[in-house]
């Protein structure tokens, strides 16, 4: 295998999932989920291939497609919804 290995725990009811990547290191401390890596998994796992830069890492955000919506976005920890700047088609 070569890249990092994401795995996270069914959902229930969930049809598909959809997984953001937010890439760390500058001097924002501000993540926002705007890059959809892969929609529509059927799995609860992913390989992304794709490896940081040396001094930067990545923070994913997997969201659950029930009945037809995505949801699970969730909060920040001051409890400001998380910002996508793009939803997985």
């Amino acid at each position: 295998m070569s890249g990092d290995r994401i795995t996270w725990q069914a959902e229930s009811g969930a049809t598909s999932y959809n997984l953001y990547r937010a890439e760390l290191g500058g001097s924002s401390l501000l993540i926002q989920y705007g890059d959809c890596r892969a929609a529509g998994l059927a799995t609860t796992s992913y390989v992304d291939s794709q490896l940081p830069e040396m001094g930067s890492a990545r923070a994913y955000l997997v969201t659950a497609v029930v009945s037809g919506s995505e949801r699970g976005w969730g909060h920040e920890s001051d409890g400001t919804s998380r910002v996508l700047n793009q939803q997985c088609p």
